[in-house]
């Protein structure tokens, strides 16, 4: 549902809006592309981009991401949310939005790179919410840090194709936890998952994530997943920009009409499938 339609239904009777795990966010190819293998200038990127203005392009039910793991993923014993346990001073000084801290890791990036200016293709679909993001993120980037960004909004399966064959530069993605559980995610950016498309690594990241799968403590498995969503963070491995609910909005019987205008709409708008994925994959990227 776009950011019109949404607007437009809030706030009718038996409109609810039901929260799923899933994350927005842009993923850098970092096995090709030398400049964006640098830390400083993924870093700038992400400082330059106001995710709150951001999220509100894209449905009043987007919310900024403050972590890759979304928001509504509890831990058992403690009743606290992850996102909220993975956000000291370290994160948040390269998550969330400042222009003079953008500007200044974009001034350092250039000075390694031994570059002037820099230029990069944005990667995205070419439904309307998806041009919005693309269009937003070209503007914040090209008048705070000076870059050049190209955008490129193709078909949903095109844009599968590229990415999978590592034809791009950053793409605008998403993803859909089908369990809930914060290794949904953070399993997606370890070495050599397929999901990994611009080949981020970091030991530490590697190492934690496999002592979350092996350990018998609940508290340790915990306290290493917060470790990994931290290092990701910190690194700007993928910049997180917002959460998004991924299913039909709830309404009510008062309000069967207005439920039939909405599952009409969803009914003509599914995303096509990849041939290179199967159906649950495809359901699971965004």
């Amino acid at each position: 549902m776009n950011a019109q339609q949404s607007k437009q239904l809030k706030g009718t009777i038996g409109w609810t809006v039901r929260k799923f795990a899933s994350t927005k966010y842009l993923q850098y190819n970092i096995a090709k592309d030398k400049n964006l293998a640098n830390a400083n200038l993924r870093k700038a990127i992400s400082l330059a981009i106001n995710k709150k203005e951001l999220a509100a392009t894209v449905g009043a039910a987007s919310n900024p991401a403050v972590s890759f793991t979304a928001a509504g993923i509890t831990d058992s014993s403690t009743g606290k949310d992850f996102s909220s346990e993975v956000q000291p001073a370290a994160t948040k000084a390269v998550q969330d939005y400042d222009k003079a801290k953008a500007k200044e890791y974009y001034k350092k990036a250039l000075k390694e790179l031994g570059k002037k200016q820099i230029t990069i293709n944005l990667l995205g679909d070419d439904t309307d919410d998806a041009k919005k993001v693309t269009e937003f993120i070209q503007s914040a980037l090209e008048s705070t840090l000076g870059m050049k960004v190209e955008v490129s909004n193709v078909p949903f399966k095109t844009r599968l194709s590229r990415v999978s064959s590592l034809k791009f530069d950053v793409v605008a993605t998403g993803w859909t936890a089908d369990f809930s559980d914060p290794i949904s995610f953070l399993d997606l950016l370890t070495k050599g998952n397929a999901y990994n498309y611009g080949k981020w690594e970091s030991t530490a990241y590697n190492k934690n994530v496999s002592l979350s799968k092996t350990t018998g403590s609940t508290a340790v498995r915990w306290k290493a997943m917060v470790a990994v969503e931290r290092a990701l963070l910190e690194d700007q491995g993928v910049t997180p920009r917002c959460t998004k609910p991924t299913k039909l909005p709830w309404l009510r019987p008062a309000s069967r009409a207005l439920s039939s205008t909405v599952s009409a709409h969803f009914a003509t708008s599914r995303k096509p499938t990849s041939s290179s994925l199967s159906s649950l994959e495809s359901s699971k990227l965004s």
